[in-house]
C-alpha cells in the first residue's frame, strides 16, 4: 500500500502492540493530525502459495494456463434438480442442447467447464468459478438455503442452486485456471498451482467429512499441498498431481480408490492428502471408484474398485480381483500411447495420442459404445446371456480425431477436433441429448439440436442424469464430422422443426449403419434423419 508523503522528510516512529512482540514502522502519515486519530489501514495479505517441499525435484509438468476462447454453453439431459443452471427457467428435462442465456460469452465468457454427479462449474476468462446444482453439501462453494435479498425478503433455495454465481471468499482475488467437480466437492488450481476446495466427501454411511474436524464447508479452502498442474475426482475422493511427478490422494477409501490402506475406524485420516509411491507422472484420472496415473513413459498405473474390471487389471481369483489395493501396473496398455483416463461408476474409457478411444469395463447400458459384433470373445454376460463387462481395453469403432472424452454415471460424451460432439450409454434422463427417446445408445452417435447447429464444440461434461458443453457460436467454417458434411435433408429439418418443449426441436435420429466388421459405416443412411457416425478411418 502507497501511503501518502509530505515535502518533509518522514518522521519514523516504532508501535508496540498490545502484546509486546509485534512491531511496525510509522511515517508521517500515520501521526495523529488536527487532533484526530489516525485510521488503522488494513494490512495486505499475501497471496496464498504452495507448500514447499525439501529438495529440489525437478518440474516437469506445467501448471493449467487460463484457456482463452470464449465459450457459451448448452445443457441438455434431467434439470429436476436444478442441474442445468437455467436460473428462474425451471426446466425438468431438456432433449437436445439448449443454450443457457445465463452464461453467454457476452455475460460471462466462459473458458471451460466441469461436471459433477448433480452440480456444475464454469471458469470464465477473468479466473472467476461459477457454480450451480445440488448444495446440500456446500459444493456450490456459498449459501443458498434460508438467505434474504436486499429487501429482507427470504430468497427462493431452488433459484439460488440453480442460477450460477461466482464463487467468492478465498477465490475472489485470485486468478484459476482450472475448476473440477466431484459427487459433493469442487475444487480449483490457481495460476500459481495453489490447490482450493469446498464442498465435503460422503461414504457408504453418510457424511465422512470434508477434515478431520469439519463436516463440510461452503468457504473455498487452501490445501496444504505442493504445486499442483492437474485435479481428477471420482464420487468422493481427490487425485492431485504437481508438478514434479508426485501423486497425491484423499477423500473416501473405502474402495481402495485413494490407492493406501486404511482401517476401518480409521478413515477419517482419508480425508488428510497422502503421497504415493509413484513418480514421474504426467496425467491422472479416475472413475467413480477407481484410480488411474500415467508416467513419463507411457506406463499406466491404477487402483480401486475393479469388480467390473474397470481398472483394466485382470486377476484369476475373482474375490481377489474385486480392488486394487495399490498402484498397479496395467498390463493390458502396453504399446498404446494413453493420452488421458476418465471412468464412469463401473466403465473407463482411455483417450489415445493418435485421437482414438479404449473402453473397457461394465458394459450393461452400453456404456462402452463398442458393438456386440466388434466385441472381444472375452466379454463377459451376465445369466440373461446380456453384456455384463468387459475385461479387456478395446477400441471403439469408428470414433477418431477426439480431442477430449468424459464419463457421466452411465453415458459419455466424447468432442472431436472438428467441433462435434458424440454420447453413447444410457438415455434414461435424456442425459445424452439424442431427443426424447429414453432407450440407452449403443454407439457414438453425433449430438444435434439448432441451438448447435453453427458452433464448434471445445469441451464437454458428463454428470449423473445430465450434460453440459460448451463452444464458439457463429463458427466461421461449418463444421464438419470427421470430414463428412451434414445431410442437407438434416439441415432442412432442424430449420423447419417446430419446438416442443425446449427451443431445441427433437429429431428422431435412426441408428447408424454398422459394417459386417463393427465399424460403423460412412454411408449415409436411407432414413434423411440419420446421423453420421465418424469415419471407420484411424488417425
Amino acid at each position: 500500500m502507497t501511503s501518502n508523503r509530505s515535502t518533509r522528510s518522514s518522521t519514523k516512529r516504532e508501535e508496540v502492540s498490545k502484546n509486546g512482540v509485534e512491531k511496525r514502522e510509522l511515517d508521517e502519515s500515520d501521526v495523529m493530525k488536527n487532533g484526530k486519530k489516525p485510521v488503522k489501514r488494513a494490512k495486505v495479505s499475501s497471496l496464498p502459495k504452495p507448500v514447499r517441499v525439501p529438495g529440489s525435484a525437478k518440474r516437469i509438468n506445467k501448471i493449467p494456463e487460463l484457456p482463452t476462447e470464449r465459450l457459451n454453453v448448452y445443457v441438455f439431459g434431467s434439470g429436476s434438480m436444478n442441474e442445468l443452471g437455467m436460473g428462474e427457467e425451471e426446466m425438468d428435462v431438456v432433449y437436445r442442447p439448449r443454450l443457457n442465456p445465463i452464461l453467454s460469452t457476452d455475460k460471462v465468457g466462459v473458458v471451460d467447464l466441469a461436471v459433477g454427479g448433480m452440480h456444475s462449474a464454469a471458469l470464465s476468462h477473468d479466473g472467476r468459478v461459477y457454480t450451480w446444482g445440488v448444495n446440500d453439501d456446500y459444493a456450490l462453494g456459498r449459501l443458498t438455503k434460508d438467505q434474504k435479498d436486499e429487501n429482507g425478503d427470504k430468497v427462493d433455495n431452488d433459484l439460488l442452486e440453480g442460477t450460477p454465481s461466482k464463487v467468492e471468499g478465498a477465490l475472489s482475488h485470485l486468478r484459476v485456471t482450472k475448476v473440477i467437480c466431484s459427487d459433493n466437492l469442487t475444487a480449483a488450481i490457481t495460476d500459481n498451482g495453489c490447490c482450493f476446495t469446498w464442498g465435503t466427501f460422503r461414504c457408504s454411511d453418510g457424511v465422512l467429512g470434508y477434515s478431520d474436524s469439519q463436516k463440510r464447508t461452503a468457504e473455498p479452502t487452501q490445501m496444504r499441498l505442493p504445486e499442483i498442474c492437474q485435479l481428477a475426482t471420482g464420487t468422493d475422493h481427490i487425485i492431485a498431481l504437481t508438478t514434479t511427478g508426485k501423486v497425491y490422494t484423499w477423500g473416501n477409501g473405502q474402495q481402495f480408490q485413494l490407492g493406501r490402506r486404511m482401517l476401518e475406524r480409521r478413515r477419517l485420516q482419508g480425508l488428510t492428502p497422502q503421497p504415493l509411491a509413484l513418480k514421474n507422472i504426467i496425467s491422472v484420472g479416475a472413475g467413480s471408484y477407481h484410480s488411474f496415473a500415467i508416467d513419463n513413459k507411457g506406463r499406466v498405473y491404477a487402483w480401486g474398485l475393479n469388480i467390473t474390471r474397470q481398472c483394466g487389471i485382470e486377476v484369476e481369483d475373482e474375490e481377489e480381483g474385486a480392488v486394487i489395493t495399490k498402484p498397479t501396473l496395467v498390463d493390458a496398455l502396453e504399446g498404446y500411447n494413453v493420452k488421458s483416463i476418465t471412468g464412469g461408476e463401473h466403465h473407463t474409457l482411455a483417450l489415445l495420442e493418435d485421437g482414438r478411444v479404449l473402453a473397457w469395463g461394465r458394459d450393461d447400458r452400453h456404456q462402452l459404445g463398442i458393438p456386440d459384433n466388434a466385441l472381444p470373445e472375452t466379454v463377459v454376460k451376465d445369466e440373461k446371456g446380456n453384456n455384463y463387462y468387459l475385461s479387456t481395453p478395446t477400441i471403439i469403432p469408428g470414433l477418431t480425431n477426439v480431442i477430449q472424452v468424459v464419463c457421466g454415471t452411465h453415458h459419455n460424451l466424447a468432442v472431436t477436433s472438428d467441433g462435434k460432439v458424440y454420447s453413447w450409454g444410457s438415455a434414461e434422463n435424456y442425459e445424452v441429448g439424442q431427443g426424447d427417446n429414453d432407450e440407452d445408445v449403443a454407439v457414438p452417435t453425433l449430438v444435434r439440436s439448432k441451438a448447435i447447429k453453427e458452433v464448434a464444440i471445445r469441451v464437454a461434461g458428463a454428470g449423473g442424469q445430465f450434460s453440459i458443453i460448451a463452444g464458439i457460436p457463429n463458427a466461421s467454417e461449418e463444421p464438419v464430422a470427421n470430414g463428412i458434411k451434414s445431410e442437407p435433408e438434416n439441415e432442412k429439418k432442424l430449420k423447419t422443426e417446430e419446438t416442443s418443449k425446449t427451443d431445441d426441436s427433437p429429431v428422431t435420429d435412426a441408428k447408424p449403419d454398422v459394417t459386417s466388421n463393427g465399424e460403423p459405416s460412412t454411408a449415409t443412411s436411407e432414413s434423411k434423419d440419420s446421423v453420421l457416425e465418424p469415419s471407420s478411418t484411424t488417425a
